[in-house]
Order: C-alpha cells, then structure tokens, then sequence
C-alpha cells in the first residue's frame, strides 16, 4: 500500500511538473510570436488621440469598459478593435478601435474575457488565445483551449501594470498555427488603481 502510495505522489508531481513546463514553454513561444514593433501606428484610430495630449484628470480617476462581437481573423496576431465603449473616465480610451492610452502615470490592473466560437464562420476548435500587450510587448493572454467538440469555450486574464503616463495598452487575437479564429464576443476592462510618480 505504501509503495503504491508513493507511486501516486510520484506521479502526480511529475504530472504537475510537466504541466507547469509546458506552461511555461507556451507562454515563451507566445512571447516570441506577439511582441509588435510597430503599434503605434498599428491602430488607426490612435491617430488623433496622440495629436491631443491626454492628461491626468484632476479626480485622479481613470477607468474603461469596452466590448466587442464578430472578430474573424485568421494568421499572425491582430488587434482587436471594440464596437462598444460601456465606460470611459478619465479619456485614455480611443473609441472605435483597440487602444487605452494611459493619461497618468500609476499602477493599473486590466482585465480581457472572451468567447470562442466554432460552430459559425469555419472557426476553429484549437488554442486560441487574446493577449494583453503593454507598449507593443507581451504581458500575458487569456487562453481558450483545445475541444474535440463545438464547444463555445471561454478564457478570461487579470494582469496589474506600472504604466508611464502616453503608454500604449492593446490586445491582440492568436490561434495555433493562425488557424482561422471565430470570437464571438470579447470584454476589456482597465481602471487606474492608484496614480504616482514614476519608480
């Protein structure tokens, strides 16, 4: 009994072991494949808000809820865009595309949920995943696994970022091998929990 014992231990941690590895080696791969030189201008909508210099408001509060429906896309990582703006304090939300500016510099706290969908539009049923990029540079992703099934599976992401006041928050759509992504809807959510000065 005990040497079976020790063998469902053993088991076990190993089995924790590999899982954390491959945790580890997703989100590595990830990394590799989402950081993006270029979003700045990746997002047409910005273009005007940086022709405006967004400051801090003076209530010291900033806060943002947006939500999106219908993102079909398929190969590298794109960026989303939101249809809808729910809450917007503070200014540092860019209606129409997928852009937070940050109008103050402090600690902020982000969250992204989101919907997969293969029974519409060919959508697959591998990995998908939507992932928070801070200036252009990957910050971690809410992950809708694989099924063998058409199931409508969520993944859902919280991540606190010390952000400089004109720093750019975005979020990206990826799938395994860019396989052809059917999201059906797709929530972001950015509040400023506390302004200061840079560390």
């Amino acid at each position: 009994m005990l040497h079976s014992n020790k063998t469902l231990v053993g088991g076990w941690f190993t089995c924790l072991l590999v899982a954390l590895f491959q945790g580890d080696a997703r989100a590595a791969e990830l990394q590799k494949r989402v950081d993006v030189p270029n979003y700045r201008v990746l997002d047409a909508s910005t273009s005007s808000a940086v022709q405006t210099i967004i400051s801090c408001p003076s209530t010291g509060i900033v806060a943002f809820s947006v939500t999106g429906s219908g993102h079909v896309s398929q190969g590298g990582a794109t960026l989303l865009g939101y249809q809808t703006t729910y809450t917007n304090l503070g200014g540092g939300w860019v209606s129409g595309g997928g852009t937070f500016i940050a109008p103050c510099t402090g600690l902020y706290s982000f969250t992204i949920s989101f919907n997969k969908d293969p029974f519409n539009q060919g959508g697959t049923l591998d990995d998908v995943y939507i992932y928070i990029a801070h200036n252009g540079v990957y910050k971690g992703f809410a992950w809708s696994g694989q099924d063998e099934v058409k199931n409508r599976n969520t993944g859902a992401y919280t991540v606190a970022l010390f952000l400089n006041a004109g720093d750019y928050i975005q979020t990206y759509a990826e799938s395994d091998a860019g396989r052809l992504r059917n999201i059906h809807v797709f929530n972001f959510t950015g509040v400023l929990v506390k302004a200061s000065q840079a560390p």
